[in-house]
């Protein structure tokens, strides 16, 4: 009885020097123009299910962060800065306060 499975050999890929267009790498230039969705997490507050389906309008839910606490941004889920919230005309925005390292 066979498995089905074939054993396949692929050619080896040459090594890529060129610095013209073609197939390759993308600079790092090329990165700063992608998008990037950041999330601001203020806070969390652990809840039973039933807890949740009974909450009632208005009811205040106590996160387990202080007010002046720094609050995170997250990228793919990783914290990647903090900062404090302020308000900028009649929107939410973000201080940063904490920012990553950069290499030397």
């Amino acid at each position: 009885m066979t498995s089905g499975l074939h054993k396949i050999e692929f050619p080896e890929l040459a090594s890529n020097n060129s610095t013209g267009p073609g197939i390759g790498l993308i600079s790092l230039e090329g990165l700063r123009a992608v998008p990037a969705r950041l999330e601001v997490h203020v806070g969390e507050v652990q809840l039973t299910v039933g807890e949740l389906l009974s909450a009632q309008a208005g009811q205040v839910l106590r996160l387990d962060r202080e007010v002046n606490s720094l609050v995170d941004l997250v990228l793919e889920g990783h914290v990647i800065a903090r900062g404090r919230l302020v308000a900028v005309d009649e929107h939410f925005g973000i201080q940063l306060t904490e920012l990553p390292r950069k290499a030397p």
